[in-house]
């Protein structure tokens, strides 16, 4: 599917969710060229429009939207010349700004999720108390202390009831970890041995079964950081780490969502080549394979995908993106598989 008209090229959607099939939000930056500009797209069952950015910023992006509820949404981004944060959730139609708790105003926030009910999530820094979660009730907003050991740029967060949020995280010697925030207690996963591992995305399919995407690093350097890795996803039993596969044809699984029966049915991924379709990952239920979509485009050197469910259906949404240049904006697109 193309972007509404009045999207200003070139243009990147850096995240995209759905709340049902009449439903969806997408979200990122436009006019690359120029003054790059905030984005917010919204899915009305027939066609994708451009939505008003509330407070009109002149400048920014915004780099992640989540979705638990079929008519609600909550977005991340930051604007203006500072690069401020703001969160702004979809309600009776529109985008509306959410005032920070107190604690994350002028501070750093990292990650939102939306919860169950009217319940939502920020992750973010603070300089007087370090790392903190807060949960909004639906009338305020409740700090929790993030244990030592925890703490570090939080990209994905999945909430998955109204005081029930999983979180990636990072140890102090950079592997990431997945950690969860229940009812008051916190616990989490021990990361995968045999590398380093930088996880993208993951779902939760049950308290038991974890699913996670993205790299694992095969060869470092001391001064150079990782220097060769390879495509990752892989699942967590509940007491160890299963099922890790490379698909071929990809560089890095991008993200990960479920089918209507709460299990995985597709990733996302990224790849490059000079005839490059759309990338994407397919688990039938015991292998995960490597399809593409879309004809193979002359001189694209690379390509990614982002994919989200579209709830209680086995149809997903696409954020795209073909790069015909390593120097320039690649062309943004969305993608729709309507399930079976």
């Amino acid at each position: 599917m193309p972007l509404p008209a009045a999207v200003q090229k070139p243009a990147v959607l850096n995240s995209i969710a759905a709340g049902s099939r009449t439903l969806a939000w997408a979200v990122g930056t436009e006019n690359l060229s120029g003054t790059a500009r905030p984005l917010l797209l919204s899915w009305d069952g027939q066609r994708w429009i451009k939505d008003a950015v509330p407070g009109n910023p002149r400048s920014g992006e915004f780099v992640y939207v989540s979705s638990s509820t079929p008519e609600t949404a909550w977005a991340l981004g930051y604007v203006g010349s500072g690069a401020a944060n703001v969160v702004v959730r979809w309600r009776a139609h529109a985008w509306a700004e959410v005032t920070l708790p107190g604690n994350l105003r002028y501070q750093t926030v990292y990650s939102v999720a939306a919860g169950t009910g009217r319940t939502a999530w920020l992750y973010g820094y603070t300089d007087a108390r370090g790392y903190l979660l807060e949960r909004w009730s639906g009338s305020r907003w409740q700090t929790i202390k993030v244990p030592y050991g925890l703490g570090g740029d939080v990209a994905d967060m999945v909430a998955t009831g109204s005081d029930d949020v999983w979180l990636k995280d990072s140890t102090a010697q950079g592997n990431s970890v997945i950690a969860r925030y229940n009812a008051g207690g916190w616990t989490s996963i021990p990361p995968m041995s045999g590398g380093v591992t930088f996880i993208s995305a993951f779902l939760p399919a049950s308290p038991r079964s974890v699913w996670l995407t993205g790299a694992l690093c095969t060869a470092a350097q001391p001064e150079q950081g990782c220097t060769a890795s390879k495509p990752l996803i892989a699942q967590w039993n509940g007491s160890a780490w299963d099922r890790v596969v490379f698909p071929k044809g990809a560089a890095l699984i991008t993200s990960i969502s479920a089918g209507r029966d709460a299990q995985p049915q597709w990733a996302g991924v990224s790849a490059s080549g000079t005839r490059q379709a759309l990338p994407y990952a397919h688990f039938d239920g015991q292998i995960w394979s490597v399809e593409t979509a879309g004809a193979a485009v002359r001189g694209v050197v690379a390509t990614s995908t982002l994919v989200a469910a579209i709830p209680g259906t086995n149809a997903t949404w696409a954020a795209t993106d073909s790069q015909t240049s390593e120097s320039a904006p690649g062309v943004a697109g969305i993608a729709v598989n309507p399930g079976r």
